[in-house]
């Protein structure tokens, strides 16, 4: 890791009813949009289906996916836009990761 990034973690949520092509597409979205702002991804993992804590769009289930990702500071507010214009992407949360 080079002195001008951080280790962050991203959660995101993708709808319920998509299918294995549908849901592995949305997921390559995710790591493009990483990608594209020179982010390097450290670790994935795959929650699958879990409930909600709230609706969203009437929906209260979600494909969840959490990624550890080296990013430079400056651009995660990109990654953030970029997130929130997807289409799939229910909802996003992304922190500095507290053990890094």
């Amino acid at each position: 890791m080079s002195a001008d990034t951080r280790t962050y973690e991203l959660v995101y949520v993708l709808p319920p009813e998509l299918r294995d092509l549908e849901l592995e597409n949305a997921h390559q979205e995710v790591l493009q949009v990483v990608d594209r702002n020179d982010g390097k991804i450290v670790f994935e993992n795959s929650w699958g289906i879990r409930k909600l804590a709230y609706p969203i769009d009437k929906k209260t289930e979600g494909h969840y996916t959490m990624l550890h990702i080296d990013l430079d500071p400056s651009k995660v507010a990109e990654v953030e836009r970029l997130l929130n214009l997807s289409e799939n992407v229910m909802r996003y949360l992304v922190i500095r990761d507290p053990v890094a």
